[in-house]
């Protein structure tokens, strides 16, 4: 099987008589030998960095200007422009020539030793002795297995060094250990894309109205003077190697954060108590990322915003005090789980699943209507976004600092080895990057659920969706009912300013099969007068819901994307020693592995042993066992829980900070006390879950029932844990106790 028959430039076919139907096949086959072409790279060595060596020249550091001035943009042009040039007197810019990837690992002392094993084969070529033969393969063999040795050191110390998922597999591709993302060439110009990028904010309202002032009210949202304390974290919250349009890197504000650390402070307090942002910071740098393999349109292309570093610990500090005042005064919808703390992805489906089990339990349907707004983020509207900011109370100073960071904001587009394009104003959308973005359009959206009158609903930043259960004999009201929702929605959305894509919204019907064929068909939903397409199967928050919750193509969908990174894994495994592919397998695997694990908590016994296999899988490799070797006693060497015990491990580690914190609300509201439900003395204990009472299967595996089993099967002294580290290592140990390894 060929992927291209230019490939292909001779075949035979000779027949091999003591074989039946086995002939001998020749081909000639276009193998390009890939050339390594010199490299040209500009770069600074940011590692040079430190304080020691900038401590001379921040002795100059011009605090009585900065400090004097009485306007914000002056101060940060001069503090710009003062590490400007330390970065230029102390990380200089280098263009070097490379013909090949450098290989770190390789010390003076393994340099000497290949030195040496070529003077030995260059002896051994020209003398032919036996004895020089000898001594050439010691050292070619030592040669060798220092430098397995010091690549394999190398990979795991940078693989415990880095910080994320994301760092790692950067350090992967790097040393060409996976497959790296293809880098295509970009075809258009820079200001074609810029123009492309910014046209979905090119629309502003035709009359924006002046925004009113509230009265003085003490419960008004003041921005609290920032201390350095408060700073300090979080600067050091930033990790990214990249830099914005200030070309400012995280490295050299960390190498010199003692000695500016006053000036940032006085910035940014100058900032909140004027209520104004610097317009420097105003600007953001936009790579393009190419969604396809050969893109050819401007549509093909995903911005990716990158925003001064100067900029990013004011908006973390900002988005902290407005969070938290959200959050003390209940202003954020119950139901809007996205960016808030202790609310996930998984709490909303947990409350979604737990609503559409109950459903089942109930004989009835489910129709369950996920949204897509397009380009949501990008479209906000300034002005009704700070009209809502003004609906929650927010004082005075607080809403003109909003109007300032929001306003007169711009983006230029970079490509590799072009100019970059002409800068575009941005008239509409919170800032890409931003860690005030997410928080400020839960705002935005928060009013939303007002418009839906009949079905139930659950946000998650932009991704909305309404559910409405129904006996199979009511299914034309329950569809009326839903289409007036839409319809109030969709009316919403105009008024908001926002647009939603009914080509990507999706609606599944949710129920027992026997149910669904016999009530089928179902009518079709509109939105904005387009149909919606039912689905047998939809994502939902990465999560995949089938028609009767039976979760095999999500588990199905988790068996592929395992296997495909760990084939990737494969390519270098000769290279990694156990400790690195364990390490590997933890912070890269399992995160895909465990995602959503409570949702689909309870599976049938052929999906349980399913997940068995694969995670039988991550221990072949990590450990080298043969295929048909004994796998389960491998578990505790390890100190790994089977799938079902890793579930109940996070089952009760949710279950325990709900009941400590309270939150999610919604979570907190479906689990009920005996004691609070019993009015008679009983033999169980006080603290123990009431088990709500059910019909089916399906109800029987939901979250509730779930967590009420384990909670009441847990030991007192795990239950009364003071933290929940403290918690979390108990319930580890219990269920490692009593994990019983099967026959494998």
């Amino acid at each position: 099987i060929l992927d291209s028959q230019e490939k292909l430039l001779a075949s035979s076919q000779h027949p091999v008589p003591f074989l039946s139907s086995h002939d001998l096949i020749h081909i000639t086959f276009d193998l390009p030998i890939p050339i390594i072409t010199p490299k040209i790279c500009t770069f600074r060595n940011l590692d040079s960095l430190s304080f020691e060596k900038l401590k001379p020249d921040l002795e100059n550091f011009p605090y009585d200007t900065i400090f004097s001035s009485n306007s914000i943009d002056p101060m940060v042009h001069l503090l710009t422009n003062y590490l400007h040039f330390l970065l230029e007197s102390h990380a200089p810019l280098h263009t070097r020539r490379f013909r090949r990837p450098p290989a770190p690992w390789l010390t003076p002392d393994l340099k000497s030793l290949i030195k040496r094993r070529e003077a030995a084969r260059r002896k051994y070529r020209q003398t032919r002795l036996t004895c020089d033969y000898s001594s050439y393969k010691h050292l070619r063999n030592l040669t060798q297995s220092s430098i397995r040795r010091a690549k394999s050191l190398f990979i795991h110390q940078s693989l415990c060094n880095a910080p994320d998922s994301k760092a790692k597999w950067s350090i992967l591709r790097k040393l060409s250990l996976c497959k790296s993302n293809r880098l295509c060439s970009i075809s258009l110009s820079a200001d074609v894309l810029n123009t492309h990028f910014v046209s979905s904010s090119s629309l502003v309202p035709p009359n924006p109205l002046p925004l009113p002032m509230r009265p003085f009210n003490s419960n008004n949202l003041f921005f609290s003077y920032i201390t350095p304390e408060d700073l300090l974290p979080a600067v050091l919250k930033s990790r990214t190697n990249d830099h914005g349009p200030d070309n400012v890197p995280v490295k050299l504000i960390k190498s010199c954060l003692s000695a500016i650390l006053p000036v940032l402070l006085h910035i940014y307090n100058f900032s909140l108590q004027n209520s104004v942002f610097p317009s420097q910071w105003k600007t953001a740098l936009v790579r393009p990322l190419s969604k396809t393999t050969n893109p050819c349109s401007p549509n093909d292309f995903r911005p990716i915003s990158l925003l001064s570093n100067l900029s990013k610990p004011l908006e973390r500090l900002v988005q902290s005090q407005l969070s938290n005042y959200l959050e003390q005064n209940h202003l954020l919808n119950p139901l809007q789980s996205g960016f808030r703390p202790g609310y996930s992805t998984q709490s909303a489906l947990l409350k979604i699943t737990h609503d559409l089990q109950i459903a089942i339990d109930n004989q009835q349907l489910t129709i369950l209507v996920l949204l897509d707004f397009s380009k949501a983020f990008d479209t906000v509207d300034h002005q009704i976004l700070l009209t809502k900011l003004q609906s929650l109370s927010l004082s005075n100073s607080a809403i003109r600092w909003f109007q300032s960071f929001l306003s007169n904001r711009s983006q230029y587009v970079v490509i590799p080895g072009s100019e970059p394009s002409n800068p575009l104003p941005l008239s509409r959308g919170v800032p890409q990057g931003s860690s005030l973005s997410p928080t400020l359009f839960s705002v935005y959206i928060n009013d939303l659920p007002l418009s839906i009158v009949h079905s139930s609903y659950h946000l998650y930043a932009d991704d909305s969706q309404i559910y409405l259960s129904f006996k199979p004999s009511d299914l034309q009201d329950a569809i009326n009912k839903l289409q007036d929702d839409l319809n109030n929605i969709n009316s919403w959305a105009v008024a908001n300013m926002l647009s939603l894509n009914p080509d990507k919204s999706k609606a599944i019907v949710i129920g027992s099969q026997f149910l669904i064929n016999s009530t089928a068909p179902f009518p079709t939903l509109f939105l904005n007068n387009i149909p919606i397409k039912y689905c047998s199967s939809v994502k939902n928050l990465g999560i995949i819901f089938d028609q009767n919750l039976s979760w095999k193509n999500h588990i199905s969908h988790i068996n592929r994307q395992s296997i495909f990174i760990l084939r990737q894994f494969n390519i270098s495994r000769h290279l990694l020693p156990a400790k690195t592919r364990q390490l590997l397998v933890t912070s890269l695997i399992f995160p895909h592995f465990d995602y959503g694990c409570l949702v689909y908590g309870g599976l049938s016994g052929d999906l349980e042993a399913k997940l068995k296999r694969l995670m039988n899988c991550f221990i072949r490799f990590i450990l080298g066992i043969p295929r048909d070797s004994r796998i389960s006693h491998f578990y505790h060497e390890l100190n790994w829980l089977f799938p079902i015990y890793r579930r109940q491990y996070f089952l009760g580690s949710l279950l325990f900070q709900v009941i400590q914190f309270q939150r999610p609300s919604y979570i907190f509201k479906l689990l009920k006390f005996k004691s609070s439900v019993h009015t008679r003395n009983t033999r169980s204990r006080p603290s123990d879950l009431y088990t709500p009472s059910h019909h089916t299967s399906a109800f029987q595996k939901s979250f509730v029932i779930r967590a009420t089993y384990l909670w009441n099967s847990l030991p007192l002294s795990i239950r009364r844990a003071s933290t929940i580290d403290t918690f979390k290592s108990r319930l580890f140990h219990h269920l490692l106790s009593s994990q019983v390894s099967p026959n494998p």
